[in-house]
């Protein structure tokens, strides 16, 4: 994201917190306050790594800005935000409407992700993204979710999954019919596919609404104080996202967006409709369309 806005990064040593986190506590308070010193705004995005540069920026005077990227607010950043002088958030239900300074800006997502109309055609491209913690998830629902569909939808599925592992695991399955690839370009994959199965992290959220596509998440139930499924209940009150680890409700909600063409590009404009930014740019502009009934026209605008 950064590395053509600034001359210079640097990074705390911080890997975990932990007993050697207390242990470097001084030296982690000094390094934030030589960084800061130098600088005339400081953002925060929330967890422990946040602390000490903003513990500085109070000490030194400097503008303080509180990023609260997931639905739920962190322990950290409560703690934080009477401290800070804005505090920009990315969900639109996230619980600080009222509070003084605050602003919803959406979540940032990386470049090559943008919105571009799909047709639904004879063949129905499923996204399956790993993520870094759980990454295997998608496994044992996918094989279930697999069996529970009719073989008719079952055919025309093309599974493209974001793995090193191998995916030829379907063939024991008596599921080999159903076309599977590994990919690592995620914009581009995005940009091709007509349903997206990812964890619920605010990043994956908003990248997948900034192309507006049909998603299907499953929470990292590990996640600090459960923000994956609040993200993920979050979003699909914005009508036709589904969420949850379970197969039944998965094969379900494919089956449904394989049948109905309405049904698929409803979840799409709904999804463009999810965050800020996306609503006031191309991938919203159907919104205003005169041509209301027209979805083919709405969405490619």
């Amino acid at each position: 994201y950064i590395q053509d806005e600034f001359t210079s990064v640097y990074k705390l040593p911080i890997s975990r917190l932990g007993f050697a986190y207390f242990l470097k506590s001084p030296y982690l308070m000094l390094k934030s306050l030589w960084v800061v010193a130098q600088a005339s705004k400081v953002v925060c995005f929330g967890g422990y790594v946040s602390l000490f540069p903003f513990i500085a920026a109070c000490l030194l005077g400097k503008q303080r800005i509180i990023y609260q990227l997931d639905s739920r607010i962190t322990r950290l950043n409560r703690l934080l935000i009477p401290f800070a002088h804005a505090v920009f958030y990315g969900f639109a239900h996230t619980n600080l409407k009222k509070k003084r300074n605050t602003y919803c800006f959406g979540i940032p997502v990386r470049q090559g992700f943008e919105f571009s109309f799909i047709k639904k055609g004879e063949h129905l491209n499923v996204a399956i993204i790993g993520g870094s913690l759980g990454s295997l998830y998608w496994k044992k629902l996918l094989v279930d979710t697999l069996e529970l569909l009719p073989e008719s939808i079952r055919k025309t599925i093309r599974l493209y999954i974001q793995t090193k592992e191998n995916v030829d695991f379907l063939d024991k399955y008596n599921l080999a019919n159903v076309e599977s690839k590994a990919f690592y370009d995620t914009a581009h994959l995005f940009s091709k596919s007509h349903l997206i199965i990812a964890r619920a992290g605010a990043t994956s959220i908003a990248e997948i609404s900034s192309v507006a596509r049909a998603a299907y998440l499953v929470p990292w139930e590990s996640a600090v104080e459960n923000h994956q499924y609040e993200n993920a209940k979050h979003y699909a009150d914005f009508k036709g996202a589904e969420f949850g680890n379970d197969s039944k409700k998965l094969a379900d909600y494919i089956a449904k967006i394989a049948q109905s063409n309405e049904y698929f590009y409803q979840i799409c404009e709904n999804a463009a409709r999810a965050f800020p930014q996306y609503a006031k740019n191309k991938a919203g502009a159907f919104i205003t369309a005169e041509k209301k009934n027209d979805l083919e026209y709405r969405l490619s605008m």
